[in-house]
């Protein structure tokens, strides 16, 4: 395998020579970088090499995993959820998850959604599916939507959920929301930034503008702003 698609640094053992027998017979060995640790291979050793970033990929969480815990946790809470539609969402930048529901006389839950930059976290990712979980397993129960309330903080504590409304920030996070940003917004008063990741009506408010007040104000009262746009 050629080292520049394994990342990896291959060479070769070269000959070595002696005064009284001349050059030694010798069998080339292949050895492999990694890690600043050296391992050798005889003759016929067979590689099985895997890119970081295929690694990377095997690690991340997936649909079947969370169908797989809400099987667990439908026995412990004696609920069925697995009508539930459950995806990833690739547009979520604060938000962790959410759980939706089809209004009428009684609140069903039909989709969980997950937000996509979780799948390389632990915590943070477990917490949210347990967390969404239990939106549903309330509304399941009683037919209501029972938000954050104390049948929704019983059934967290029964299945091991964090029973409180928001979370802190992850690395995956932020960084997601750093990659994300598109209009960063100057107030021309005090210099306060605020950052953007979609066209809002503040940031469509500053784009028309032409530099006169809106009716948007600043911390510090100020009523003009300038927009950039990455």
């Amino acid at each position: 395998m050629p080292a520049s698609l394994c990342g990896y640094r291959m060479e070769r053992k070269r000959p070595r020579f002696s005064q009284t027998k001349g050059l030694k017979s010798f069998r080339p060995k292949t050895f492999i970088i990694f890690k600043r640790r050296r391992l050798c291979f005889g003759k016929g050793a067979i590689f099985a090499v895997i890119s970081r970033q295929h690694r990377k990929e095997n690690a991340m969480h997936t649909i079947e995993e969370i169908r797989r815990e809400y099987q667990r946790l439908d026995q412990m809470i004696g609920v069925d959820t697995s009508g539930l539609e459950i995806m990833f969402s690739p547009r979520a930048v604060y938000q962790y998850g959410c759980c939706k529901y089809r209004n009428g006389r009684k609140a069903v839950p039909y989709k969980i959604l997950i937000a996509s930059f979780l799948k390389n976290e632990e915590t943070a990712f477990w917490d949210t599916v347990r967390h969404e979980y239990a939106h549903a397993a309330a509304a399941l129960l009683t037919g209501k939507n029972q938000g954050h309330g104390s049948v929704w903080q019983s059934i967290c504590h029964k299945i091991g959920a964090e029973p409180s409304r928001l979370a802190g920030t992850c690395p995956s996070q932020q960084g997601n929301r750093k990659d994300r940003i598109r209009y960063e917004i100057t107030c021309l008063a005090c210099g306060a930034r605020y950052e953007r990741t979609r066209r809002s009506r503040f940031v469509d408010a500053v784009l028309s503008s032409g530099g006169r007040p809106i009716l948007y104000r600043c911390r510090c009262g100020g009523q003009i702003f300038r927009c950039i746009s990455r």
